[in-house]
């Protein structure tokens, strides 16, 4: 580029700077501040911050916090990139001093002292600072959730755990199932929200094993199973290929929320069992039982078996929403154009008519 006679501006810099940082080429990074000093880009926030995270990398911290001193216009970004700088060789010190003078923090200066308060050992810092968060993201409870579990506090873990308004099994659905062996090792029960968070986390691996044992688990400390323990149970089974099982957990359930007859329906339909899933719409109709979202489009979906007489309509549009936590609505008719299309069966003929 220099070559060819064109100038880098302030938007290059950063993105040569951060290279040099991944490559750990810091001798390339200098003559490259040169350049940017040449320019008259020295105090440009966001090539400083990439400046600082490069010499910070290096381990010349004098030379990073010289930067930082020097740079008049300081964002929230230089700020961040200062106090990462400090935590990455473990100066916690330092980079509390920085933490305190910054004026107004964003949740990633947060997360980082939580984050590493947690890992050298200083729990207590770490929830202290975790509790005066004014927003907290999923990476914030999940720095407080390893720091307790690193330490060895699997009770305050579990109890973290149950207050998460999102619990990501999906994304962790090992360490959810790791968490509980070991709160089980230390006589700490679980809530019912965790049950149900780890029911999910079967659900969400297919792990018929760990979803029985978690089953006995719940019928040995007499965990009542209400409608929503039982519809994770229910949702457990028909994930895990146990539709069986589903209806055995479904039909013994005392009260039945839309929830649970969603997810009963969707496991037998994805199953290929339509008739079945259309014969249980029907009785959550006769039961009282609306679904839980709104009619749009009504479109018609109907599907010729050669074993019935005529053609019989399955349903309206209806939205099911299947398993727990944040999930899709989807159509019944859906499911069963998938079963058409991915199980094929040469018995079940599907259209759709506007």
């Amino acid at each position: 580029m220099l070559q060819s006679g064109l100038k880098p501006d302030h938007m290059t810099y950063p993105f040569v700077i951060k290279a040099c940082n991944e490559s750990s080429m810091t001798w390339f990074g200098l003559l490259v501040h040169t350049h940017v000093v040449k320019s008259g880009f020295e105090c440009d926030s966001y090539i400083v911050s990439s400046l600082i995270h490069l010499y910070a990398n290096g381990k010349d911290l004098g030379a990073a916090k010289q930067l930082f001193n020097l740079c008049s216009d300081r964002d929230v970004v230089s700020w961040n990139a200062m106090i990462d700088g400090y935590v990455k060789p473990g100066e916690m010190g330092h980079a509390r001093m920085v933490f305190d003078r910054m004026v107004w923090r964003d949740v990633i200066s947060w997360n980082t002292m939580v984050n590493d308060y947690a890992i050298v050992g200083k729990i207590d810092e770490a929830k202290r600072l975790f509790d005066e968060m004014p927003e907290r993201n999923l990476v914030s409870w999940n720095s407080m959730l390893a720091g307790f579990v690193k330490c060895g506090n699997v009770e305050d873990a579990f109890g973290l755990f149950s207050e998460m308004p999102c619990r990501d099994v999906c994304g962790k659905p090992n360490e959810a199932l790791t968490l509980f062996d070991q709160m089980r090792a230390v006589g700490v029960k679980p809530t019912e929200a965790t049950v149900v968070s780890l029911l999910s986390a079967c659900a969400h691996l297919g792990s018929l094993d760990k979803g029985l044992h978690l089953h006995n688990y719940i019928n040995d400390n007499r965990i009542e199973v209400n409608s929503i323990v039982g519809t994770a149970l229910v949702d457990m089974y028909a994930k895990c290929g146990k539709i069986s099982l589903a209806t055995q957990v479904f039909n013994a359930m005392e009260s039945k929320d839309v929830l649970a007859w969603n997810t009963i329906i969707a496991g037998m339909a994805i199953h290929g069992h339509v008739q079945e899933a259309q014969q249980l719409f029907k009785e959550m109709k006769e039961a009282g039982v609306e679904p839980n979202e709104p009619y749009s489009r009504e479109s018609q979906l109907k599907y010729h078996d050669p074993s019935l007489s005529s053609k019989r309509l399955i349903s309206k549009k209806t939205p099911l929403k299947i398993g727990l936590g944040i999930s899709p609505y989807c159509r019944l008719s859906s499911i069963l154009l998938y079963i058409h299309t991915h199980i094929q069966q040469s018995s079940l003929s599907l259209q759709i008519a506007q």
